[in-house]
């Protein structure tokens, strides 16, 4: 298989070894599930286009791609044009006729709009790639037959990112996909397409493939993770014959070409993309560690918005009486505090929700807190130590609420000895990007940290020292997220939704104890 070309500022070359949040080809991951996911499905909208060369005709549209504006653009392979339109299908302007001149074409095949606006189509018979304005006015071209670099052999698809790269697929290479998931390959649950034609992304990360011979439309999340599928042969409504594109745009509304029906179909989302609602959200954590002479501290980050949370501190093996207490950060002014949960005036709503701990001498409360940092910070009632966790879970979880806060971050603080410092996080809504990081407060640990499922305990990544993987560094300082010492741990994972545990323990081979951090922050 020929390499993939990426063609940076128009004119210039490189191969690839690998891609980020675009998709290379080879071999498919999404898991056997392929029905609809809780986070809503699709309804069909409208849709335009017959068989014909008149304005809104067309003859075999096979590409869509969509400007910031909403407007659309179809490459009529046929037509051997490029048709724009607005979101609702009313024609807006056209350009091409048949040929190999400048801004002519020879059977389009794909279509693709970057940020500034500029229309890159992949002219299949002509070899080449063409560079337009919104309005289709020519600017360049590049690109010729043959198998060097900047060469294309029937080019079929493009695409741009967001910093002005283009990818070309050439039509020997469209057999079947395969995502990047955390900047490096996963081969698990390989499942092949049939011809897949259009792929496109949208801005939570899911990934949108047309599954051409099956004549639907699949969609899957970052890992590849099946959510949900539709689409049937035929000329119905929601039916396809054929298809090949797709666009999504920011709303989260999808456009498929409908090839063989020589039409577009817009269907509407269940569940729009706002500016307003956080529709991937970190809404829970937990920290679990020895409480003794020092307290097991949770840190949190509120951010949008007043937020309404349960803090619940409890004994995992019932020696440990707990108190917890929460601070504003970094002042320590006290916010609340709480030594025994059927004392707080929460109680009876700790209640009817099954939020109550498992003893009485535990402690609860529920509050409101304003955006900002906080410390959640457990310690004990009695001369007694033991293992302790801490828990704080976003109250809109349980009532179904939408809202405009968010948790940006977590932390828990804690002893970490033979045991590990243990942090639940809970995602739902889509999928979270995040960085965790494992840190020694004193020095005098070497932290290694883990991600797991919960409760089945996949590992979904390890990392003991962050700077061994150079990608990896590179985003981490680039974001300022770099630990204080090369020996501790960070990563950055796409997690969807779901419940994992973070453990921090000493690196194998290490002997000393002390003071570890365990952070996770929502960097999207």
């Amino acid at each position: 298989m020929e390499p993939l070309i990426m063609l940076q500022h128009k004119i210039k070359f490189q191969r690839m070894a690998r891609l980020f949040y675009l998709i290379l080809l080879c071999g498919v991951i999404g898991g056997g599930v392929t029905i609809a996911h809780a986070e809503g499905g699709y309804n069909y909208a409208t849709q335009w286009g017959t068989l014909g060369n008149g304005l809104g005709q067309f003859n075999r549209p096979v590409s869509i791609a969509i400007d910031k504006q909403g407007n659309l653009y179809v490459a009529d392979m046929y037509n051997h044009r490029i048709q724009k339109f607005n979101s609702n299908g009313t024609y807006v302007t056209q350009w091409g006729t048949f040929g190999a001149g400048q801004g002519q074409f020879s059977s389009p095949s794909a279509v693709a709009v970057d940020s500034r606006g500029y229309v890159y189509v992949a002219d299949s018979n002509n070899y080449r790639i063409q560079q337009f304005n919104s309005n289709g006015s020519y600017l360049t071209q590049w690109g010729s037959l043959g198998a060097g670099d900047g060469q294309f052999f029937f080019p079929s698809s493009v695409s741009v990112d967001s910093n002005g790269n283009v990818f070309v697929i050439t039509n020997n290479q469209r057999t079947t996909l395969q995502f990047n998931v955390n900047a490096s390959w996963n081969n698990q649950g390989a499942q092949p397409f049939t011809k897949p034609y259009g792929v496109t992304v949208d801005v939570e990360g899911n990934i949108y493939v047309v599954d051409y011979v099956n004549h639907r439309i699949r969609k899957f999340n970052r890992y590849g993770g099946a959510i949900m599928q539709w689409g049937s042969r035929g000329s119905g409504v929601g039916q396809f014959q054929a298809p090949e594109g797709i666009a999504v745009d920011s709303q989260g509304n999808v456009y498929v070409a409908d090839t063989g029906n020589h039409r577009i179909q817009k269907f509407t989302t269940t569940t729009p993309i706002s500016n307003n609602t956080y529709l991937s959200k970190l809404d829970g954590i937990s920290a679990n560690a020895h409480v003794g002479d020092r307290p097991l501290i949770a840190g949190i980050l509120i951010s949008g918005g007043t937020k309404r949370v349960m803090v619940r501190a409890s004994s995992v093996e019932g020696v440990l009486d707990p108190a917890v207490e929460i601070f504003t950060y970094p002042d320590r002014k006290s916010v609340a505090k709480n030594d025994a949960w059927v004392a707080h005036p929460a109680a009876a709503e700790l209640t009817a929700n099954k939020l109550t701990p498992a003893r009485s001498t535990d402690a609860a409360m529920i509050l409101e807190l304003s955006p900002g940092l906080y410390t959640a910070e457990v310690t004990r009632n009695t001369p007694l130590a033991g293992l302790g966790i801490v828990e704080v879970y976003d109250m809109n979880v349980f009532t179904g609420m939408s809202h405009s806060s968010q948790f940006g971050g977590i932390s828990a603080n804690a002893y970490i000895g033979d045991k590990p410092m243990i942090s639940g996080i809970l995602i739902s809504g889509g999928t979270k990007r995040l960085m965790v990081r494992a840190s020694s407060v004193d020095g005098m640990i070497d932290p290694s940290v883990e991600v797991f499922t919960y409760p089945d305990r996949q590992s979904l990544g390890k990392n003991d020292a962050w700077t061994t993987d150079p990608l990896m560094a590179t985003e981490l300082t680039a974001k300022q997220f770099t630990p204080a010492r090369t020996t501790d741990a960070a990563m950055i994972l796409e997690l969807p939704p779901g419940l994992y545990t973070a453990e921090v323990t000493r690196t194998p081979g290490t002997t000393n104890f002390g003071a570890g951090i365990l952070e996770v922050y929502d960097i999207d």
